[in-house]
């Protein structure tokens, strides 16, 4: 095998990955907890598998084991399934603000979003952002 023929089963597997990722995320159950140990590794061997024999991840004797082709695929889409549900998960919105100096102890503390300065910041930030674009 030529390093061109490597090469280019190395670039399919990225293209293979980038378009099995959108249909394992879509095929996973209501309340699915990614969180849960094992949760997604067991979610992609169920897509990849279905109801037959799953493969054998590593093989060789204890202490010694390499990973199959097997296994070094289903790390791949493990990993980009969990970056994939981690990109979708809504970001928490968080206020902190910071003070320091003036002889008093510095420190910083979170702002609620319920809080009657909370507003009063957003627009002192979102003031202060503009006037850095301008």
């Amino acid at each position: 095998m030529s390093n061109l023929s490597t090469v280019k089963r190395i670039g399919a597997g990225v293209r293979l990955t980038e378009s099995a990722v959108p249909t394992i995320v879509a095929g996973l159950p209501e309340g699915f907890d990614p969180k849960a140990r094992g949760a997604i590794a067991n979610a992609v061997h169920a897509w990849a598998c279905g109801d037959e024999e799953r493969p054998p991840v590593k093989i060789g004797p204890k202490g010694s084991q390499r990973a199959t082709d097997y296994g070094r695929g289903v790390d791949t889409l493990v990993t980009a399934v969990k970056r994939a549900l981690a990109a979708d998960a809504p970001k928490p919105v968080r206020l902190a603000v910071t003070h320091s100096g003036d002889g008093v102890e510095s420190g910083s503390v979170v702002i609620p979003t319920d809080h009657a300065l909370y507003p009063v910041l957003v627009a002192m930030i979102a003031a202060q952002s503009e006037e850095a674009a301008a």
